[in-house]
């Protein structure tokens, strides 16, 4: 007999504006994508129906902001009405961007088969199975933006206080920052001993948008679904929710279910040997159709490798360097057939020279001294002490991709300068 199915998905950020999608994009794409990226939700409430599961758990993050945006508010409630056409419960914690201290009024209510946990102290809800048996769902709201409480370990001590013997699988939903992940904030923090030291058998997260799934022992999760749609170059990948299968005791892995209208690809190119458009298109052509899958792509791009003759190329389509949107222009005409109405969001020139840095870096001169600089792991270290003292927040700094995109940038920039304006050689 197959097993029972309930889906957890998380971030949905309902509402949320697209202002920093595609730069470049026309005013009728952006709208188009913005649209579509509405559709994730459908995208879910389909996938639910469609594997009869017993319910959906919403980790938090519903919506993109306290104040519930009325029209998002209203899309929300139509799709849940449709699971309650389907006898198919639902389980909401709401998390930083939605907390339940909200004074925003309601424009529509919920329908019956949904259930919000309150803030604070938590609640645990059995949920009776259409096949026979029962699972116990627990769950907790935060009740401020800034929430500092471990609530997974008030749920934790709430289950130890209850006999859950006869419980088939006890899930617990929560919105929090477990063991301090990186890039984000520490909200409502919590220990992976906490989680696999409780009698929970599923920790539904929500707060990190990047899927995340751990074991902790037989037929036992935590996970992190991730969001439903990426909204930024940096939530590449497949988006959507995770499918649970309830057993006799625990529950089965978790696996992704897709729910994304459009995907980000970041991709780097190697043109070592690619020196005209044309291939490069053709590279990029098979990063696409690797990674997109049937989703509509929107595209970042990181030319890299060494190459006199690329890079002259190159820059022959740039104007040397004056008009760099002329470089992603053509070969978003070159792409056209591929990206389908996608865009081509970004291109990187990171590519050098045929010239060799480590013996030019020895050179007792002007030149070997800025090499060495550039090549000198302080320069992170100096940055984000700059955007520190510039008040820009934590969130801001750079990533390990962004920082090593950027020394290859200003090592390109310092070696064009140099074989042009002091015709460097490797004498």
């Amino acid at each position: 007999m197959k097993s029972p199915v309930f889906l957890h998905a998380s971030d949905l950020h309902l509402g949320q504006p697209l202002s920093r999608l595609g730069r470049g994009l026309g005013k009728d794409q952006s709208e188009s994508l913005t649209e579509l990226a509405k559709k994730a939700l459908i995208s879910l409430v389909d996938a639910t129906i469609q594997h009869q599961a017993e319910f959906l758990v919403l980790a938090g993050d519903i919506y993109d902001d306290a104040d519930r945006e009325s029209g998002a508010q209203v899309d929300f409630s139509l799709q849940l009405s449709r699971l309650e056409e389907h006898d198919i419960k639902v389980y909401i914690v709401h998390g930083n961007h939605d907390p339940s201290d909200s004074t925003d009024v309601p424009v529509v209510g919920l329908p019956s088969n949904v259930h919000v946990f309150q803030p604070s102290e938590p609640e645990v809800i059995r949920h009776e199975l259409k096949g026979g048996g029962h699972v116990l769902v627990a769950g907790v709201s935060f009740s401020k933006r800034h929430e500092d409480a471990n609530l997974a370990k008030r749920i934790s001590d709430l289950l130890g206080k209850r006999d859950t013997r006869s419980a088939r699988a006890l899930i617990a939903v929560l919105h929090t920052n477990v063991g301090g992940s990186p890039g984000h904030l520490p909200y409502a923090p919590c220990t992976v001993g906490d989680l696999s030291n409780s009698p929970v058998h599923y920790w539904a997260l929500g707060h990190v948008h990047k899927r995340r799934i751990e074991s902790m022992g037989e037929n036992r999760f935590w996970a992190y679904s991730g969001n439903l749609q990426g909204r930024f170059a940096v939530e590449e990948g497949p988006k959507g929710a995770l499918l649970v299968p309830i057993l006799e005791n625990g529950v089965g892995q978790p696996s992704l279910v897709e729910c994304d209208k459009f995907r980000f690809i970041n991709t780097e190119i190697d043109c070592s040997s690619l020196t005209t458009l044309d291939k490069i298109k053709d590279a990029i052509s098979e990063q696409i159709q690797a990674k997109a899958g049937s989703r509509l792509p929107i595209v970042s791009v990181s030319l890299t490798g060494t190459s006199s003759e690329a890079l002259a190329m190159i820059e022959k389509v740039t104007d040397d360097g004056t008009k760099p949107t002329n470089l992603i222009d053509q070969l978003q005409r070159l792409l056209a057939p591929k990206l389908n109405n996608g865009h081509l969001q970004e291109v990187l020139v990171n590519v050098l020279p045929d010239l060799d840095f480590a013996a030019l870096a020895t050179r007792d001169d002007v030149i070997g001294d800025l090499l060495r600089a550039v090549e000198s792991g302080q320069l992170k270290t100096l940055i984000n002490e700059f955007l520190r003292d510039s008040r820009i927040a934590s969130s801001e700094q750079l990533t390990d991709s962004e920082s090593n995109s950027l020394h290859i940038q200003m090592k390109r920039e310092l070696i064009r300068r140099l074989v042009r304006d002091m015709g460097v050689t490797q004498s």
